[in-house]
């Protein structure tokens, strides 16, 4: 079984994905435990996310938006994510779309 930074294959992740979603989950008192239990999905994927080594798919950003009460555009705002206007809930699979 892999690392964090590492695929279950022993491939190394490269922080690709950049963002500062942590700071938002901390400004907003979750722990980064309580944050991923809040937004069902396990905490250990949860970090993959927030270190930059995955894409956060577009399902659990909008859930992380209403969990820290933000519109879907504020948070990508507020994280540093690109929103494309051609990506939509129905087209945008992550935010790399």
């Amino acid at each position: 079984m892999g690392s964090m930074n590492t695929t279950p294959k022993g491939r190394k992740l490269s922080k690709r994905y950049p963002n500062s979603l942590k700071q938002q989950i901390k400004q907003s008192g979750y722990t980064i435990r309580e944050f991923a239990a809040e937004i069902d999905i396990p905490r250990s994927t949860l970090s993959d996310y927030l270190a930059g080594y995955r894409p956060m798919p577009h399902l659990y950003l909008q859930k992380a938006a209403q969990a820290l009460g933000y519109e879907m555009h504020e948070l990508l705002q507020r994280i540093a994510l690109p929103l494309s206007p051609a990506c939509g809930p129905e087209t945008q699979r992550d935010y790399s779309c």
